[in-house]
């Protein structure tokens, strides 16, 4: 049962996905409300808003990508060291394909040809996000509009994931030991589990929870006990039934139809994501008890500020750990548990000064590019106050000017 959760692992991917669309909604509806921007100031914001996205996520990610071709091959050796064909570097892959990474686009290409596997999430990210502020937008000016475009396309994610899991029979069993009532095809010939088409969903609920807790917390909305406890039951049985729905099938005992196999692709992601959406509304409308004050925990904040690291460098740090193994491993609950606190702790340590080095420069640049220049400020204040004592003096002249006439009178 403990291995269930391992096999899950997707959903923990997709929760960032929700998280992301969250963030990004609430943050830009609450700049938008302050700004009050009409479409052709808005346009003109979206390649500034692209350039700190940028800014912010390529230095760290592209010397990330330097160290993993380059040097990590380097770092030890053993049994299960990658053999090199023909250069010494841990992805022969990225030798060649290694732009499409830091263009956003690699998540197009097929597994066999994925450089750095796991980032396929940045690019999928990356994409979501200049979408976004169209969608965002709609939401601010037209509500109506802008909840129909991000249904919409929430829809047709789902429906597409259900067209391109049948057509190219992807089993959802990663993991176990499932049997099929199909023959699964683990290589499609279009890849699935990295494109933005199937991937959408989890990001476009983001944006409609965002929309929500922004309209909530303006109006200082709170659920009535009762239908609170009924969204934590709701957020429970979801998230659960996600897990371990599938379990028998998992490990065997079930033999999986196409049908179901399709289901699963479709609606078990939007399941999830609707689950852990219900989590955050009560939270966010601090309605969450103890554990809106668990995960509200201060120790959190400096371990959140190294998220963006550990994720670039979690999967070099395992390949090292793993590759350079000596002895072959026997695994158990406890020795897997063992071995991830082990990884986790490791990934943290080598995060900080990755961190300091790679991150926190750029993070700062970005800022400084955001802030507006202090000359700038003052002249705005300056014309400001002139332009309200321009319009003092003419009303204090306009009255004397009265009274003047009225003396004479």
């Amino acid at each position: 049962m403990a291995s269930q959760i391992v096999f899950s692992f997707d959903c923990i991917v997709d929760s960032f996905f929700l998280i992301g669309g969250i963030l990004l909604a609430y943050l830009q509806l609450t700049a938008l409300s302050k700004s009050q921007p009409n479409v052709v100031a808005f346009l003109k914001s979206i390649p500034r808003l692209c350039l700190h996205r940028h800014i912010r996520l390529t230095p760290s990610y592209a010397f990330m990508l330097l160290i993993y071709i380059t040097l990590l091959w380097f770092v030890w050796d053993g049994p299960y060291w990658p053999v090199p064909n023909p250069i010494r570097t841990m992805d022969n892959v990225c030798v060649s394909n290694w732009y499409f990474n830091l263009l956003y686009i690699n998540n197009f290409s097929k597994a066999s040809s994925l450089c750095a596997g796991w980032s396929w999430y940045l690019s999928n990210d990356m994409q979501f996000f200049m979408m976004a502020p169209f969608f965002i937008y709609a939401l601010h000016r037209i509500p109506k509009i802008g909840l129909a475009i991000c249904s919409t396309m929430v829809l047709a994610s789902t429906l597409l994931s259900i067209v391109v899991s049948h057509k190219q029979q992807y089993p959802f069993a990663i993991g176990g030991f499932p049997k099929y009532s199909f023959k699964p095809n683990f290589q499609p010939v279009l890849p699935f589990y990295t494109v933005p088409w199937v991937r959408y969903q989890p990001y476009g609920i983001g944006l409609l929870v965002g929309f929500a807790i922004w309209n909530l917390r303006n109006m200082s909305f709170k659920f009535p006990k009762k239908y609170n406890i009924l969204l934590w039951c709701i957020a429970t049985c979801l998230c659960v039934s996600v897990i371990y729905g599938p379990y028998s099938a998992v490990m065997g005992h079930h033999v999986i139809s196409l049908a179901e196999n399709d289901l699963y692709h479709s609606m078990g992601r939007l399941a999830w994501t609707v689950g852990v959406s219900c989590v955050i509304i009560s939270c966010s409308l601090g309605q969450g008890g103890w554990i809106n004050g668990f995960l509200s925990w201060k120790v959190f904040v400096p371990l959140g500020k190294l998220s963006y690291c550990v994720y670039l460098i979690h999967l070099p740090i395992i390949n090292v750990l793993v590759y350079g193994s000596r002895n072959g491993t026997y695994y158990s609950t406890l020795m897997f548990t063992r071995d991830v606190v082990a990884m986790m702790f490791i990934t943290y340590l080598i995060a900080v000064p990755f961190s300091l080095i790679f991150e926190v420069p750029f993070i700062n640049l970005n800022k400084l590019l955001n802030r507006t220049k202090p000359a700038e400020n003052k002249q705005v204040k300056d014309e400001h106050n002139n332009g309200e004592n321009c319009n003092a003096n003419q009303n204090h002249s306009e009255k004397e000017r009265l009274l003047t006439k009225k003396n004479l009178k």
